[in-house]
């Protein structure tokens, strides 16, 4: 024969697991999220500091920054969620935090789930967790778990809070672009820095360009100014390439992209300022597929109109013929130009 806890005594710990839970999930929330501004503010300072950081160095950075985090939140918050207690636990994490209960909370739930072996009586059992229940009824589970437990949680989220707030207030976006380096060491943002580099050419700084063309780069330096710029290229076949530009005066300086068949990325580097990168996205020129003629012979010809499609685009007719030509092209264009030789007395059509 086995006999089951008191309901008030069950609800009374279904009530304080709940608390528990939720105070766990908030204790965990506040930790990981301070771990996560702290180090992250770790890794934002190295990146301000140390000038032009490799790129590697800051995806190491961030990612000791992240198993940090993660260590925190299994000790803080997973760990203690995967673990769920059964009622003798409860009931022992209960008279601690309610010390007049002590023992006496964990003796009827343990008589509640101990099989009877004729060492005792139901009316014993029963009289043991009515005079538990009794006393457990009115007590309330926000009192045995208050939020102050997590006062130094709160606090020292608050506080990061502050100074991210605080150091978003002064700097503006340069703290904000700062952090989302640190957390998406990926994400293609410019170095905060004192220096500042303007691309005015091209313009807009990504853009798609023909097969074989030099594009001319131009840029203006402003803020902390330095005396020389680079240029960085990189492409699927060419890899990197690192090349100095030309100084042009007034803090500016030039150079030439050469785009071959490949597509590229770009970016400038100059005094401790490195940009973003860039793409130039390289496509094949249009040309001709086909030329549809509709020729107009003039009336004294006597001959009617007459239409040919040919691979090339060169006209033959008699003097004073007209000429329709209509070009298909092996891409779409947005706009085309028409420009005509004069060759000799015969080109005298139109």
């Amino acid at each position: 024969m086995s006999s089951h806890p008191d309901p008030v005594i069950l609800q009374m710990l279904q009530a304080f697991a709940r608390r528990r839970r939720r105070l766990i999930m908030l204790r965990g929330g506040l930790a990981t999220l301070a771990v996560l501004i702290g180090v992250m503010l770790v890794v934002a300072a190295l990146d301000y500091w140390i000038p032009l950081l490799r790129d590697w160095v800051r995806w190491a950075l961030s990612i000791t920054a992240y198993a940090a985090v993660l260590v925190v939140a299994w000790r803080q918050w997973l760990r203690p969620l995967l673990e769920v207690p059964d009622e003798r636990q409860l009931a022992r994490i209960v008279e601690h935090a309610a010390p007049a209960l002590r023992e006496d909370l964990l003796s009827a739930v343990e008589l509640g789930r101990t099989a009877d072996a004729g060492f005792d009586s139901a009316q014993f059992r029963a009289l043991v967790q009515s005079g538990v229940a009794l006393r457990v009824q009115d007590l309330k589970v926000k009192s045995l778990l208050p939020i102050g437990l997590l006062k130094r949680y709160i606090h020292v989220a608050a506080l990061i809070g502050v100074v991210v707030v605080a150091l978003t207030a002064v700097s503006g976006l340069r703290f904000g672009t700062l952090l989302l380096r640190a957390l998406m060491p990926g994400a293609n943002l410019d170095r905060v820095s004192a220096t500042r580099i303007v691309i005015l050419e091209p313009n807009p700084a990504s853009q798609t360009v023909p097969q074989g063309d030099a594009v001319r780069l131009e840029i203006e330096l402003q803020g902390k100014l330095a005396g020389s710029a680079r240029l960085e290229t990189e492409g699927a076949r060419q890899g990197r390439v690192v090349t100095e530009m030309t100084p042009l005066g007034n803090h500016r300086f030039a150079t030439a992209i050469q785009v071959a068949r490949e597509s590229l990325h770009y970016r400038v580097q100059a005094g401790d300022a490195l940009t973003r990168r860039y793409e130039l996205t390289a496509v094949a020129r249009p040309y001709e597929v086909a030329f549809e003629k509709t020729y107009q012979y003039p009336g004294y010809s006597q001959i009617p109109p007459q239409t040919v499609r040919e691979p090339s685009g060169g006209l033959a007719a008699l003097e004073g013929t007209e000429v329709e030509v209509k070009i298909t092209t092996s891409q779409p264009v947005s706009r085309g130009e028409f420009r005509s030789l004069d060759i000799g007395p015969a080109a005298g059509g139109r």
